[in-house]
């Protein structure tokens, strides 16, 4: 098929692309497999693959469960989608330097880049808007390497009281 009679992907693919990008991006920052986060969210491991390869729009319900499990609000990680698609945009006008006033930016990005570029454009976007929001590991008090004086001893000798020895809470 010659690239001119190649399909044109809509603003809504190229949404669905952003967001399968964060996720699984998101979902190997955790190092948990796909079919972790599938369970985790509540779908299968097919179905979370074709979200992440931008195949498949999760619903609003999916998409406040891919919230809550990356420990953040609907708002948050709706802020982070637009974030990579306004930079996918920018990403796209600057890889084009001018991009036609009458075609929608991702049909220039297609033009120019073909739908691999695009992807890679996508990919560049979200890790940017990822990297940007990451908490900055300055800021993190390191641990402190002195000995910590011992628990009040219980008759057991187990620690503190309603404590294992491995410091987790006992069971009864």
């Amino acid at each position: 098929m010659s690239p001119e009679r190649a399909k044109k992907p809509s603003e809504s693919e190229v949404y669905a692309l952003v967001v399968g990008k964060i996720i699984a991006t998101l979902r190997v920052q955790k190092e948990w497999s796909q079919e972790e986060l599938a369970r985790r969210v509540g779908l299968t491991q097919s179905t979370l693959s074709r979200i992440e390869r931008g195949q498949a729009h999760p619903d609003p319900f999916t998409f406040k469960k891919f919230a809550e499990v990356f420990g953040m609000g609907v708002e948050e990680f709706h802020t982070r989608v637009n974030e990579a698609m306004e930079a996918t945009k920018r990403a796209t006008q600057g890889a084009t330097k001018k991009a036609s006033d009458s075609s929608p930016w991702w049909e220039v990005a297609i033009g120019v880049a073909g739908i691999v570029g695009l992807v890679g454009l996508v990919s560049f976007a979200v890790a940017a808007i990822l990297e940007e929001q990451k908490p900055d590991e300055s800021d993190a008090t390191p641990p402190d390497a002195s000995p910590q004086p011992p628990g009040p001893k219980t008759p057991g000798g187990a620690g503190a009281a309603g404590t294992a020895a491995s410091g987790r809470p006992r069971s009864s």
